[in-house]
């Protein structure tokens, strides 16, 4: 969908690029709530779905702690305490992602979070070697040995690389299905092609 490549500051109203929204679905409601001058701060507020969860914007990729302090600055916009509390902000973030995604963004998003998971796994897990564990004084048992996480962690950093050039397979497949969509995600009309 490409929200993210009309963004060219928050002065810019959401709605007026992108007017189909005032009825769609709970951007709707915030649409009709918003008692702001122009409807401003409801069109921050898309803004930030918009920069978050665009696969192609340059904040989608921020670490998830920094990402909404840094988008709430840069649209001069405390988001939450706007939208009253943070569960409101979610609902929204959740409909907007699946507004906007395709089979392959849908894909994209999946293996990014299972690789971030991947990621913090291979930081929390310590490299061990294979060691043999001998009874101490006083127990009983045969000696055994431990099997280290050396190999497994190897092997999970080679395999990390295949999930990046999938990564980088589907995203290209975006970008190709992207510019064969018109606006909104429409088909392009001959006009247009």
């Amino acid at each position: 969908m490409k929200y993210f490549d009309n963004f060219q500051g928050s002065e810019f109203s959401f709605w007026e690029i992108f007017p189909y929204m005032k009825s769609t679905g709970g951007f709707k409601k915030l649409y009709k709530e918003d008692r702001s001058k122009e409807k401003n701060k409801s069109s921050k507020v898309m803004w930030y779905l918009s920069l978050v969860t665009d696969i192609d914007s340059e904040f989608y990729s921020l670490d998830k702690s920094e990402q909404y302090d840094t988008v709430c600055d840069v649209l001069d916009l405390d988001i939450i305490k706007y939208l009253g509390e943070e569960e409101n902000l979610n609902i929204l973030l959740t409909e907007f992602e699946s507004f906007i995604d395709t089979p392959i963004t849908s894909d994209i998003r999946a293996h990014e979070e299972k690789l971030e998971e991947r990621k913090r796994f291979i930081q929390n897990t310590p490299y061990t070697l294979d060691e043999m564990v001998y009874p101490g004084e006083g127990e009983k048992f045969k000696p055994y040995l431990k099997k280290g996480t050396a190999a497994q962690l190897d092997k999970m950093m080679v395999d990390t690389l295949k999930i990046h050039e999938e990564i980088r397979r589907l995203r290209t497949s975006a970008k190709n299905e992207q510019s064969e969509k018109g606006k909104g995600g429409r088909e392009s009309s001959f006009l247009e092609g």
